[in-house]
């Protein structure tokens, strides 16, 4: 993740169509994690063995867009934390969620799919609620 956020997340380089999503695929037996994104469908990615056999549907390859903004952060701030156990990945064609431990606790962190279209990412909203922030004269504010 270093060389993508040295390369494509740096400046304004992030709000660049192709670096607005990455595409991840899973296997029973593989994760794939392409970058670069764009109208050519041939951008590079990074591909994973994984220590156990993944439950996948059908046993199928299956793709899907996660917007960088909502998981790059995570990938990379999550490489500094003393894990306690596995990282266990999980999640349906709305969100995936990423479960595991450290001394502090046990976390899930949810990030929804989403797709690319001409006016930005759209963010699957089936499992999330949107919150308004409230001003100083809000009621129970």
């Amino acid at each position: 993740m270093d060389a993508w956020f040295r390369n494509a997340a740096s400046g304004k380089k992030i709000k660049r169509v192709e670096n607005a999503v990455f595409e991840l695929g899973i296997s029973s037996t593989r994760f794939v994690i392409g970058w670069e994104i764009d109208a050519t469908d041939k951008h590079p990615n990074e591909p994973y063995d994984l220590p156990t056999k993944a439950k996948t549907p059908n046993a199928n390859f299956f793709t899907f867009l996660i917007s960088s903004k909502d998981l790059a952060p995570v990938l990379y701030n999550i490489c500094d934390l003393s894990i306690i156990g596995d990282i266990k990945f999980a999640g349906d064609d709305a969100a995936m969620t990423i479960n595991f431990a450290t001394q502090m606790g046990s976390f899930c962190i949810a990030i929804p799919t989403a797709e690319q279209t001409k006016k930005g990412i759209n963010r699957n909203k089936t499992h999330f609620v949107s919150y308004a922030a409230r001003g100083k004269g809000d009621a129970n504010n």
